[in-house]
């Protein structure tokens, strides 16, 4: 489900593997991690099915795990 602010992801799980409806700002939400992007604070992005928070701008070949925040969900394959 899409709107012009948010995107909307239905198929996430939490921690504890209980489905959760949560919405990201679209300016956020980044999609896939890519090495050839460029990623300031408050960026989202999808890297192995996890949802992780950009905390500080960084881009290259490598994803550095100390500038980004795991969040605590997942894509759901199950769907």
């Amino acid at each position: 489900m899409f709107s012009s602010e948010c995107l909307w992801y239905n198929t996430l799980k939490d921690t504890n593997g209980q489905i959760q409806e949560i919405s990201l700002p679209l300016w956020q939400f980044k999609g896939d991690w890519s090495p050839e992007r460029h990623y300031v604070a408050g960026n989202l992005v999808l890297l192995n099915k996890i949802i992780y928070r950009c905390c500080e701008p960084t881009e290259g070949p490598e994803f550095v795990s100390s500038f980004w925040e795991k969040l605590p969900f997942h894509v759901n394959e199950s769907g």
